[in-house]
């Protein structure tokens, strides 16, 4: 009987033993877990706040939800975060993180086991539209093929349109494929005004879009010219309501044929009261590029300079020109002619300021002769007469650190350039 008591207990002890083992190992459930926002393969602007949000579920009991977010080459995790309590979600700031692929994965956890969903997103810059030509300052003739380039990070096509005074003036395209560049013939019938702009804007996102930053000019090609009495043939811009010539008169003759003095000697020079001119430097070379400089004397001496039914412009003439081209701060700037000697696509010094020469008017930098005699400026300066008839007389001058034109009192006997203007 003792034997069998003995039996007994150890047989409970057993069982109870197998009751508790078998107690912690009936949990054969895993855990489900999926990711319900954002979705696989959205996509996200940098810099914004994610709001990842999960749901999971164990049959026992869920222990927690583990998110985290990283790249994968190389492998580096960005950020991570534990919720033990429902609802499971992770607002993840992108800050100023790259843009690129990131692997978002959500770890549900119980007692023993853990499950994951994961999703991939794109962070990316904000969709937009960067216009480079033309962004102001250009200078479009009609009939030129023109490029219009600019940048973006949008995938649809986009709409080119043409503004002129800061209001639509005409759909250049509908819709174009997104290559970053457009050829573009300047139709020969269009508006001539130093107030366009471009405006480029996607297809898909009418939201997107930009504008130059600053306006161009498009101006009407003019394939006439104009001939002088020596048979010279200047080219001839349309400026406004005016035509000019493009070119510094080089005539040495008046129009009734008789020979313009040509004056080397600086003392000379300076005791003239009569109509004169000279080259720059006396130098012959200078006459191709740079023209002849006259004494005021010469322009007002009633055999006349200018080629027929133009004239030598009065200063209410330039002031129109001044006028037409937004004032005299900024107009010198729209008259010269670009670039530099320095940097070898000009010929006036550097910096010249301001220089765009959307005007077509192409001045270039002639220099002076002095009432005494000496020559210097060129490089520097352009002066320009004016008709008018004073006790001194008005002439312009451009300067190549400045974009303005200043209205200067000179005295007669100076050399100066000439440029004339259509009746």
């Amino acid at each position: 009987m003792k034997y069998l008591v003995l039996i007994i207990v150890f047989s409970t002890i057993l069982l109870s033993l197998s009751c508790e083992h078998n107690k912690g190992s009936n949990d054969y459930q895993w855990p489900t877990v999926e990711i319900t926002n954002p979705q696989d393969n959205d996509e996200f602007i940098y810099g914004t706040v994610i709001n990842i949000t999960a749901d999971a579920y164990d049959e026992t009991e869920l222990k927690k939800v583990e998110f985290d977010i990283s790249i994968s080459d190389p492998y580096v995790e960005i950020a991570n975060y534990i919720d033990q309590n429902e609802p499971y979600e992770f607002e993840w700031d992108t800050g100023d993180l790259k843009g690129q692929l990131y692997t978002i994965r959500a770890r549900a956890y119980d007692a023993e086991h853990i499950s994951y969903a994961s999703i991939k997103i794109i962070l990316k810059d904000s969709d937009s539209i960067n216009i480079i030509v033309p962004n102001g300052g250009e200078n479009w003739q009609t009939g030129d093929l023109k490029t219009i380039i600019w940048e973006d990070n949008i995938h649809s096509n986009v709409m080119i349109e043409l503004f002129e005074s800061d209001s639509f003036y005409s759909t250049i395209i509908n819709s174009t494929p997104n290559d970053s560049l457009f050829d573009y013939i300047v139709p020969n019938d269009i508006l001539q005004s130093s107030y366009y702009t471009i405006k480029i804007t996607s297809t898909y996102d009418d939201s997107i879009y930009d504008f130059s930053d600053d306006y161009f000019t498009i101006s009407q090609i003019n394939d006439s010219t104009v001939t002088d009495i020596d048979g010279n043939v200047y080219q001839t811009v349309v400026i406004g309501t005016q035509e000019w010539m493009m070119e510094n008169l080089k005539v040495t003759h008046f129009n009734n044929g008789d020979e313009i003095p040509h004056i080397t000697s600086n003392s000379e020079w300076t005791n003239l009261s009569s109509g004169a001119f000279c080259y720059f430097n006396n130098d012959t070379t200078y006459i191709d590029t740079f023209g002849n400089l006259y004494n005021w004397h010469a322009l007002n001496d009633s055999r006349g300079l200018a080629p027929a039914g133009w004239h030598i412009p009065t200063d209410v003439d330039w002031g129109i020109l001044i006028a037409y081209l937004d004032g005299e701060a900024v107009a010198g700037g729209k008259m010269k002619a670009t670039g530099t000697i320095e940097d070898g696509d000009g010929l006036w010094n550097a910096p010249n300021a301001g220089a765009t020469n959307e005007s077509g008017f192409s001045a270039l930098p002639a220099g002076y002769r002095s009432y005494y005699g000496n020559f210097g400026g060129n490089g520097n300066y352009a002066f320009f007469w004016s008709s008018d008839e004073y006790t001194y007389t008005y002439a312009r001058e451009l300067l190549y650190n400045s974009q303005i034109i200043n209205s200067q009192i000179q005295d007669k006997r100076n050399g100066f350039s000439i440029r004339c203007l259509k009746d």
